[in-house]
């Protein structure tokens, strides 16, 4: 695991709530106070201090924490792996649905429905990305999961199974 894992997994494990959490991304956006929780310039107990005047409450001793070992920096990729762990715990699947055109309410009902009985998750986060590149069908993302039946890769297949003699499915 790394470090950003390991932060990540505290930080869950103190429960902040989605306001708390929302003024933390607030905060961690701050180029000016991100530079300045950077500077080796400034002592760790005043980068505490600010960390205390700033930050929710209930997140004080993990931000404190981050002072103390110099790791401000990993923040980024310590949010980013939070709202991961936060989403698997609460079952949401991470859907990237890559198409041409904007998929008709029946496809995306038929796609949530898939992405449901493959991850077991009851909540879809879904993302329509309209890529002009994706001349038909769709890719579909699911976290690690990938589902492409774009008509180039369907065409790509096709043509490698003529080419070994095989046969189309």
């Amino acid at each position: 695991m790394t470090a950003a894992g390991a932060y990540a997994r505290l930080l869950l494990e103190q429960a902040p709530s989605g306001a708390a959490m929302d003024q933390v991304r607030t905060l961690a956006a701050d180029p000016a106070l991100r530079a300045a929780m950077e500077d080796p310039a400034y002592e760790t107990a005043e980068k505490e201090a600010a960390a205390d005047r700033l930050f929710p409450e209930e997140t004080r001793p993990f931000f404190r924490l981050l002072c103390r070992n110099g790791d401000w920096v990993l923040l980024p990729e310590i949010l980013a792996e939070y709202d991961d762990l936060a989403r698997r715990r609460d079952r949401v699947a991470k859907v990237t649905f890559t198409c041409r055109h904007a998929p008709t309410r029946a496809q995306r009902d038929r796609v949530q429905e898939l992405v449901r009985r493959r991850t077991g998750c009851q909540t879809v986060a879904w993302r329509t990305v309209l890529d002009p590149a994706v001349l038909g069908g769709f890719i579909l993302t699911v976290d690690d999961w990938v589902l492409d039946r774009s008509l180039r890769t369907m065409a790509e297949e096709l043509g490698r199974q003529i080419k070994g003699g095989g046969s189309a499915r």
